[in-house]
């Protein structure tokens, strides 16, 4: 008699079977990878069908992050955190502060603004975790494909 499988297996297997629908759709229609850097696709683009398979694919990822955390850590996740950093970054629109094909020190983005350095770095670190900006090197802030649609889309950014 075949074991069954664990639910964490399973939630794999789901990911795994929708994210490889979504490819080769892809890669049939000649259409662009989701990518973090600065000029990646800011939507996919996807036919119904495959929205449905997308949007499957993000429960199930969901639910296995979830499971694979346990109760402790589901309970201190901090995802509360996110909204510090978003309300940040809109109040000073940050997205037209960081230079939409080039990079700025954390320095001179907190002298534009006129908040700490110290503080203004952890912040934006923090965005920078849920990919949200990027650090091309220490020290540097530049756009990410999130961070860019924030400068882009007003609609967004408010």
């Amino acid at each position: 008699m075949a074991s069954p499988q664990s639910r964490i297996t399973e939630l794999a297997a789901t990911v795994a079977t929708h994210t490889a629908r979504i490819d080769s759709y892809l890669a049939e229609h000649s259409l662009p990878f989701p990518s973090f850097e600065s000029d990646g696709p800011i939507s996919l683009g996807l036919p119904r069908e495959l929205e449905e398979s997308r949007s499957a694919a993000l429960r199930a990822s969901q639910e296995l992050d979830d499971l694979l955390q346990g109760p402790r850590d589901l309970i201190f996740n901090h995802h509360h955190n996110q909204l510090l950093y978003l309300k940040f970054i809109s109040r000073f629109d940050l997205g037209n502060k960081v230079p939409l094909d080039g990079e700025i020190t954390y320095t001179e983005l907190a002298d534009t603004i006129g908040v700490d350095p110290g503080a203004v770095r952890r912040i934006v670190r923090l965005a920078i975790a849920y990919r949200i900006f990027r650090d091309p090197r220490p020290g540097v802030v530049a756009h990410s494909a999130a961070s860019r649609l924030l400068a882009e889309d007003g609609h967004i950014a408010d």
